[in-house]
């Protein structure tokens, strides 16, 4: 098994003009394991999108939930809901609590314990 896999890869890119000030790389990439993204940082395939899109802030999350259909690659929305994580006094059992939405064909949540939030992708074929 190749270490640079992709489990998901889902970009939305926005081209200068066309009501866009700059060109805008957004992407979301679940990696099946850490040692992929690392050859995609530091290999030369970052070195690309720097070139198109200047240099881009990464954020980093741990997947904690995955729910893909098997119609899920025919997506073209995405809906991106942040959420805080609040101080509480424990942990085990927290709830990640996600909306399921009509018509979505996949969810992926990821959480980041450096700012103590998580985020839901919900992923569509029509609006």
């Amino acid at each position: 098994m190749s270490l640079c896999r992709i489990f998901l890869h889902w970009n939305l890119i926005l081209e200068q003009g066309n009501d866009n000030l700059t060109n805008s790389y957004c992407p979301l990439y679940i990696w099946h394991h850490t040692n992929g993204m690392n050859k995609f940082i530091f290999d030369g395939y970052f070195d690309n999108i720097i070139d198109s899109f200047g240099w881009q802030n990464i954020n980093i999350g741990i997947t904690t939930k995955i729910e893909l259909e098997d119609n899920f690659f025919l997506s073209k929305y995405v809906l991106e809901e942040h959420h805080a994580i609040p101080v509480q006094a424990q942990l085990k059992n927290f709830n990640f609590q996600t909306t399921k939405h009509q018509d979505q064909v996949g969810n992926v949540v990821i959480y980041n314990p450096d700012k103590w939030q998580y985020t839901s992708y919900t992923f569509f074929k029509k609006n």
